[in-house]
């Protein structure tokens, strides 16, 4: 008798009703409108592709592009702290501490206390270091060359020209924006006219 009441029960239950939410336009769900067309996520893709042309292209040096942009820094202005090398190529202070690390393990870079203040160490590339750029530079070139090998020579100056406004009007949004504008000269040359060695553009 009350498993008979039980079932009546359970037949008059209400069922629950499902709570539909707004349907979005198929439009807003694609991904080629959510993420593939963004600016955002082609900045990421273009970074990571340029990553692996440059560790494919100078797979022989055992050198990272943050490692390389660091020991370019060093070169550029010999004696930096490493909060200078962070300010110079925007990167936190705990990465480059690492940076800094490995290449002085490596031997392509040396600590030096600064006279004036010895809890400072001042950065200085070692001959290693210095010949190890300079044998970099053909590779690094090519990272370039084939980066940019779907654009004509026009098309490439003024992709330049429009993805260095991007960077410089947003530099201050970084979390570690470049502070040093003539380092940064020094560092890159002055790439539309062709000006620099060309050594630490990466």
């Amino acid at each position: 008798m009350a498993a008979s009441s039980a079932r009546k029960r359970a037949r008059r239950a209400p069922k629950p009703t499902r709570v539909k939410g707004p349907e979005a336009p198929p439009e807003e769900v694609s991904l080629e409108q959510v993420i593939y067309n963004k600016p955002g996520f082609l900045a990421r893709r273009l970074q990571q592709i340029a990553v692996s042309i440059f560790l494919d292209e100078t797979s022989e040096y055992d050198i990272t592009p943050l490692q390389y942009g660091v020991m370019a820094v060093v070169r550029a202005t010999p004696g930096i702290d490493q909060i200078g090398v962070s300010s110079g190529v925007g990167l936190d202070r705990t990465t480059v501490v690492g940076i800094v690390d490995r290449l002085e393990r490596k031997g392509l870079i040396a600590r030096r206390a600064d006279p004036s203040d010895r809890r400072v160490r001042q950065l200085y590339l070692t001959q290693p270091g210095q010949q190890k750029l300079f044998d970099m530079h053909a590779a690094t070139e090519r990272v370039q060359k084939r980066l940019l090998e779907p654009l004509n020579a026009k098309e490439r100056a003024v992709f330049l020209e429009y993805i260095d406004r991007i960077v410089s009007h947003h530099n201050e949004d970084s979390r570690v924006p470049v502070t040093d504008p003539a380092l940064r000269a020094t560092i890159t040359g002055d790439a539309r006219t062709g000006a620099g060695d060309g050594e630490a553009r990466a």
